[in-house]
């Protein structure tokens, strides 16, 4: 008993640091679940429960009308720059 008292008074930072960190860890955890909890009956955080094929369906969808645009703008800045024909150099 007497030797268990004096390792601890001798090597007291060896032992409390990890201890410590093991506490805060786990109270971390603890509070990371509390906000996800919370976060999950939130009215702010809630989704609309849309099937992931009509999701993708949707991702597709807004991809390919973004590509749409960058297509037809691609074309007004062809058909506005002028064609060079070759042989005449200005």
């Amino acid at each position: 008993m007497v030797n268990l008292i004096q390792a601890v008074r001798d090597h007291w930072v060896h032992i409390l640091v990890p201890m410590g960190f093991f506490i805060g860890y786990y109270l971390d955890k603890k509070s990371d679940e509390k906000l996800t909890t919370f976060r999950n009956k939130s009215m702010l955080f809630k989704r609309s429960s849309i099937p992931k094929s009509r999701s993708c369906l949707y991702f597709v969808l807004s991809w390919l009308l973004y590509l749409k645009k960058y297509i037809v703008e691609l074309e007004k800045v062809q058909r506005s720059t002028p064609k060079k024909i070759k042989g005449t150099e200005t």
